[in-house]
């Protein structure tokens, strides 16, 4: 009888220990088909954004009115600020190209090797909107490569964000907004900083909603 007893309770712990088992699991698979979600959410509304943003850049033409192409810009930069907490996350040395003060890059290995980098991005476009005498071969020339650098992003991106991940973005956004937005770094001649942020924080509300 106490065998029976034994083997009794034996199989009722192994059932209870499969039982256990079988609900960390659905509930691991539950988080991970979650944060998945989450994920396809944030990448749908950043590519979209993307996209916005990158056919507003490519309708700036020198044959257009210098007052077109100004509002045509400043669309384009709205875009671009809705998408920077999440750029900024996930590929900071090319957000860091797109929103560079115009100021040209020198890069030094050595004594025989010196690179002089030409600036591009929006702040650079933001200026050269506003000369009193526009380079058209330069401003061509800029809004190519940051066209053409915003298209090779969205055709890269790849999102994978956790919840810290998530803790970490709003957090750095923050600090972004206190020492470049308030005091109008990123937009020198149009001095839109203030409003701009904003829209990175609407863009933090929608990331925080999604998850």
């Amino acid at each position: 009888m106490n065998n029976n007893l034994f083997m009794k309770a034996k199989a009722y712990t192994f059932c209870m220990c499969l039982l256990l088992l079988s609900t960390l699991g659905c509930e691991k698979e539950e988080k991970i088909t979650t944060i998945s979600s989450t994920n396809k959410k944030i990448k749908t509304f950043y590519t979209s954004e993307l996209n916005s943003c990158i056919t507003l850049l490519d309708s700036i033409s020198i044959l257009k009115k210098i007052e077109d192409n100004i509002s045509l810009y400043i669309k384009a930069r709205k875009h671009f600020k809705k998408i920077e907490p999440i750029l900024a996350s996930i590929d900071k040395n090319n957000y860091k190209s797109l929103n560079a003060p115009n100021i040209l890059q020198v890069q030094e290995e050595d004594l025989t090797d010196i690179k002089i980098r030409n600036p591009f991005g929006f702040q650079v476009i933001e200026e050269l909107l506003h000369e009193s005498k526009i380079d058209t071969l330069q401003l061509q020339r800029t809004l190519l490569i940051t066209s053409s650098r915003l298209k090779l992003i969205k055709k890269n991106a790849y999102i994978n964000l956790k919840d810290y991940h998530i803790i970490w973005l709003v957090r750095d956004q923050i600090i972004r907004i206190a020492t470049t937005g308030i005091t109008g770094f990123d937009s020198p001649v149009l001095g839109t900083s203030l409003l701009e942020s904003q829209y990175t924080y609407k863009t933090l509300i929608t990331l925080i909603d999604f998850f």
